[in-house]
């Protein structure tokens, strides 16, 4: 097991920069000569960005494009910021009437469903009570009274998600009009934003893949999935960075047909009488997790990457270790963080031997 003082985050080690844009685009060309072509668009409270080499400019603009369509449409679904969306029916009628919705917001509720199951509840998209509690869907940090704490943690129970569907869910998109579910008790909601940006990242990519599109990097907020190589590299070169020290590359690793996503204490947090509260949640206690700095998870799709990169957080070093290394494909690296705010990190057997360490 390795150990070494470090802390960390995903970026790019590749040229390309999320551009405040609606819609950008690289290198527009004839068919002919590799180009990079470059899109962005803004989402899910940030922004999406997809980088493919392709001789043909035209058409590879046209499937991005159509990724990142499909990338909106799961936003649609599934915000819970979004008043119209199908995440925000259920959570008006908890305790009330089922809801029926599409075929993709039931497949992602019953992964995520899985996931709790896996984890014993570390992961819970139930968790929103509480996430309000803390102030962080406002973006005013406070520290809620222990009461207030006991009351929202009864409405945080995966258990208490009632899901119909009177075909296989396993084949979650076959169309169908018995896709229903409900929140048995009123104050329950839903938060899908520890699942649903992966989620999309995989629909962008089967887009993609539909296109033939060869060699692609699809990045929301760190969620990743990556397709071939960037001209004149074997795969994609994803970078570690010190997340106390934005210039400073701790390693890199190279990334193919596969997908990688971070999280962090570093995303979103307040800091109170010199102590930092990070916006992922213990369901258990209903406090802010201490002790990890920063997860990071490889895995074969970008929704169950996104998924575990929560779940190991919660978890922590021990246990969250032990569950990257039950599952197959799965890889990870966990940040620690002690009394001292000295930082160390463990990481499983796969990870390190793909992992180039450039400084500690």
């Amino acid at each position: 097991m390795l150990k070494f003082i470090a802390k960390l985050f995903i970026f790019l080690t590749l040229s390309t920069s999320i551009c405040l844009a609606q819609i950008q685009t690289e290198n527009i060309a004839s068919i002919g000569e590799e180009q990079k072509i470059v899109q962005t668009r803004q989402m899910m409270g940030t922004w999406a960005e997809i980088t493919v080499y392709s001789q043909d400019a035209k058409s590879a603009n046209i499937a991005i494009e159509s990724a990142l369509d499909a990338m909106t449409a799961v936003d649609s679904l599934m915000s819970a910021y979004k008043q119209d969306s199908e995440i925000s029916e259920i959570n008006r009628q908890a305790g009330k009437n089922a809801v029926s919705v599409s075929p993709q917001t039931f497949w992602v509720v019953k992964s995520a469903i899985h996931y709790s199951e896996l984890s014993d509840g570390a992961f819970d998209i139930t968790i929103s009570p509480l996430v309000r509690s803390w102030g962080f869907f406002r973006k005013q940090g406070r520290i809620p009274p222990q009461e207030e704490i006991d009351q929202n943690r009864a409405f945080v129970n995966y258990k208490l998600i009632e899901l119909n569907s009177e075909h296989n869910p396993l084949t979650p998109f076959i169309k169908g009009e018995y896709n229903r579910i409900k929140l048995l008790k009123n104050g329950m909601a839903l938060d899908l934003g520890g699942i649903a940006k992966g989620y999309a990242v995989d629909q962008a990519i089967e887009k993609l893949r539909d296109a033939k599109i060869e060699n692609v990097l699809v990045n929301l907020s760190g969620n990743m999935y990556a397709i071939g190589h960037p001209k004149d590299k074997e795969a994609w070169h994803i970078g570690i960075r010190h997340p106390r020290k934005k210039e400073s590359l701790l390693g890199f690793l190279k990334l193919q047909e596969e997908a990688i996503s971070t999280s962090g204490d570093y995303e979103k947090f307040f800091i109170h009488d010199g102590k930092k509260y990070s916006h992922i949640i213990n369901p258990h206690t209903g406090y802010p997790v201490s002790g990890v700095a920063s997860v990071t998870i490889i895995a074969k799709t970008a929704m169950e990457a996104d998924a575990l990169s929560t779940t190991v957080f919660v978890l922590g070093p021990e246990k969250g270790l032990k569950l990257i290394e039950s599952i197959d494909g799965v890889e990870g690296i966990i940040v620690k963080m002690d009394e001292k705010e000295e930082l160390s990190f463990v990481m499983s057997e796969g990870f390190s031997k793909r992992f180039v360490l450039l400084q500690q």
